[in-house]
């Protein structure tokens, strides 16, 4: 049953983002007026809000569900100096920097994120795209996994990266990997 008044939003972070937690909860708390419940599990920091307005706006907005997630299509055309901290808070949330543990090669260090959303993944590559940074993005296979000694399915997901440093400002450098080279029959 739907009620109108319900609702709930909440985000996970990892224990050690103590300071991004802390920065969720006085955005919260300086932008929406409202007191989040935190609470600490075995695997997560869960910062919750139960407000039916808010719900149903992000819900709206941002959509619902992890495999339903998107930026709102208005905001891919926002001018970039309010792209950057929007694509930066992205990173801070759900990426990792990843240096090739096979190669160890500084050279092919970059920002990798995944995502079941394969709207939001395209999104954050046209973002890029607009900040001047070429990215990539690939599918992960389907897995079982065991978490926490729990059996659990993995859905689909997809990964967005790039190479280089987060410097766009500055003279950018790209990397891509040539995955196969070859003769191409034209006519024409």
């Amino acid at each position: 049953k739907q009620r109108p008044n319900s609702g709930q939003l909440a985000w996970h972070l990892g224990h050690h983002e103590l300071a991004l937690k802390d920065e969720i909860v006085q955005l919260i708390q300086d932008h929406l007026a409202v007191i989040p419940t935190v609470v600490k599990t075995p695997t997560t920091w869960q910062i919750s809000l139960a407000h039916g307005v808010y719900a149903r706006l992000f819900e709206h907005l941002f959509g619902k569900g992890a495999a339903n997630k998107r930026i709102p299509a208005e905001w891919l055309s926002l001018p970039l100096d309010l792209i950057e901290p929007l694509v930066q808070g992205y990173l801070d949330g759900d990426g990792h920097w990843h240096v090739d543990a096979r190669t160890d090669s500084v050279r092919q260090a970059g920002w990798v994120t995944a995502t079941v959303s394969p709207s939001l993944v395209l999104q954050m590559q046209l973002l890029a795209a607009r900040m001047g940074i070429f990215s990539g993005v690939g599918r992960r296979r389907k897995q079982n996994d065991v978490i926490e000694g729990r059996h659990v399915r993995v859905r689909q997901s997809y990964m967005w990266r790039f190479t280089g440093k987060w410097g766009w400002r500055k003279d950018p450098k790209h990397w891509a990997r040539v995955m196969a080279v070859g003769r191409v029959p034209h006519t024409g």
